[in-house]
């Protein structure tokens, strides 16, 4: 599999997913579930930093898989937090929004991880 996940933080808040090419629509959805049983276990509000520093493009259809894996997501998602994201992946997102994709209603995009760590602090302080 071509994307990892797990917690950027010791306090469980953050999730930190990480895209390497090439990866697929399986490889999504392997991604979407384990996010859902790491935030299963918690209670309060998480966040996602998705990287897509080392990724330029999607799979065909991602834009439906993520409408399909929206419905995953728990009610206690706060900010998403893209890194690196090429033009067309911040049109991929600025379209989800525009769909209803909630997950994508709270989606901010930087060029760093430190960058989304800094962003996730001030935007909680």
């Amino acid at each position: 599999m071509s994307i990892h996940t797990r917690w950027l933080d010791e306090d469980r808040q953050i999730i930190l997913t990480t895209f390497e090419a090439p990866w697929t629509l399986d490889d999504f959805y392997r991604m979407v579930n384990e996010i859902e049983s790491l935030v299963m276990r918690i209670d309060g509000t998480f966040h996602l930093v998705l990287d897509f520093t080392h990724t330029r493009s999607l799979p065909p259809s991602f834009l439906t898989a993520l409408r399909s894996a929206d419905v995953k997501h728990k009610e206690n998602l706060g900010m998403v937090v893209v890194v690196g994201a090429s033009s067309f992946v911040r049109a991929i997102g600025v379209m989800g929004e525009r769909i209803g994709v909630r997950s994508v209603q709270h989606v901010r995009f930087v060029d760093s991880i430190d960058d989304a760590v800094e962003l996730l602090s001030t935007a909680e302080s």
